[in-house]
């Protein structure tokens, strides 16, 4: 065939296509799905439609195209409106393939997108980890929370320091009946909780999430909980319950010295309240600590902390402000100097430097130092944000959320970031994470 022979089958074929309305049908239907997807569109958004059935109508629409050109060429259309089979277009076993084609595209392509049944996701916590409820539920009378609180504290902090014990931290509020339930909601392997008996004794016991069994249980009076040697007991039999090794006191306090750790406990406490008077208490706590016992690294640390806090926390005149970095700076020199593997001194460290870069590399060596830094992903994660990195912001926040699976702003932050990137169906499904989980937290 030569090019001009070609030319005129293929005007030909044009032609045809224009006396059997063919192009008139693809117009028609184009405008008709164009229409129909944004009438569907608004009631899908109205009636809460999932958002699989946005696909399978973008398939039916697409499939649909194809064959409506087929019914096009084989079918012939009256000026009266009638129709009928033309056989010189084709005959029925044409329409029959056609329309079996786009049924079976139409099926295989909804199979793909349409929801299966799957099978229950394997539980997979976190290694080695562990979460624990705070004693305000445990049935303490209201004179005794702030007892509670201080046990609890020094509990946390002997926890931390078990380098292979990956510790989950959970807001004060009511115990959920379902512990088994709520710790696979939040990935860890076990849950310790405090229940206040008859005789006024608290009794502690640890839950596998796993299996839903007790597997380790112990009662101490609550008077004795006071004391320092109870509270490292305490410590001791849930490292152990975790196979983990047991701390001795210098270890479980940060000192060798009582009256210093005293001191950094109460300066923790105050700290953790984040209201600028408990903050510039618990800097003269800190302070009282570090003149007790001069290389107490923790004070040095949680004196740090509390000053940025309170930076961050209030609009200070610039003297106080520059008189609070110092003060900051040179706690954190001092803990460095103390103390080269410290996690804590290296995170604070990385605030003071004013290149972003190095500040990552900061906080990288923080996070090898200690994997559970929860404050470390927290402050990397708000720097790659600024950096316009969003994808590592989010990667960040999702792992310090693990840690800390109920904090209110650590999840709102991930959602921000989510729907800064145009997820939005996945920022709201943080939110319902949260409300879950908070839904029994007393506020």
């Amino acid at each position: 065939m030569t090019s001009n022979d070609f030319l005129t089958e293929l005007r030909r074929f044009f032609a045809e296509l224009l006396n059997r309305r063919v192009f008139q049908v693809a117009g028609t239907y184009i405008a008709g799905a164009w229409a129909m997807t944004e009438i569907l569109s608004f009631l899908f958004e109205q009636f809460l439609v999932p958002g699989w059935a946005y696909k399978l109508l973008a398939i039916i629409l697409v499939v649909g195209f194809p064959i409506s050109m087929v019914l096009a060429w084989v079918i012939q259309v009256s000026e009266e409106g009638h129709w009928e089979m033309d056989p010189s277009r084709g005959d029925s076993r044409t329409l029959a393939a056609a329309i079996a084609t786009g049924l079976l595209l139409t099926a295989g392509l909804s199979w793909l997108i349409l929801p299966q049944s799957k099978p229950p996701p394997v539980f997979e916590p976190m290694p080695g980890s562990l979460a624990v409820w705070h004693l305000a539920d445990s049935g303490l009378p209201l004179d005794d929370q702030a007892s509670a609180n201080r046990f609890y504290q020094a509990l946390m902090i002997g926890l931390q320091r078990s380098p292979e014990l990956t510790l989950v931290r959970l807001e004060p509020g009511k115990r959920p009946e379902d512990l088994q339930a709520f710790g696979k909601a939040i990935g860890v392997e076990s849950v310790v909780y405090g229940l206040l008996t008859l005789d006024s004794s608290v009794e502690f016991s640890m839950v596998d999430v796993l299996t839903g069994e007790t597997v380790w249980s112990s009662a101490y009076p609550w008077g004795a909980l006071q004391d320092q040697a109870a509270t490292l007991t305490v410590t001791n039999e849930i490292l152990q319950s975790k196979s983990q090794p047991a701390l001795n006191a210098r270890e479980f306090m940060g000192t060798g010295d009582a009256e210093a750790y005293d001191a950094f406990l109460e300066g923790t406490i105050k700290a953790n309240t984040f209201k600028a008077g408990q903050l510039l208490e618990a800097l003269e706590s800190f302070q009282a600590a570090i003149n007790i016992d001069p290389a107490y690294v923790s004070a040095y640390t949680g004196l740090a902390r509390a000053a940025y806090d309170l930076i961050g926390e209030n609009s200070l005149p610039n003297e106080e402000r520059q008189a609070l970095e110092q003060r900051a700076h040179r706690a954190v020199d001092m803990a460095r100097t103390l103390d080269r593997n410290s996690a804590d001194a290296m995170s604070l460290y990385a605030l003071e430097l004013d290149s972003s870069q190095l500040r990552i590399q900061a906080w990288e060596r923080a996070l090898e130092l200690d994997p559970d830094h929860f404050k470390t992903y927290y402050r990397y994660a708000m720097q790659s944000k600024e950096g316009g990195k969003l994808n590592v912001a989010e990667r960040l926040l999702k792992h310090a959320i693990k840690l800390c699976p109920m904090n209110t702003g650590f999840r709102r932050e991930l959602v921000s970031i989510l729907k800064m990137q145009g997820h939005d169906a996945e920022a709201q499904n943080e939110l319902d994470k949260l409300a879950a989980l908070q839904l029994s937290e007393s506020i």
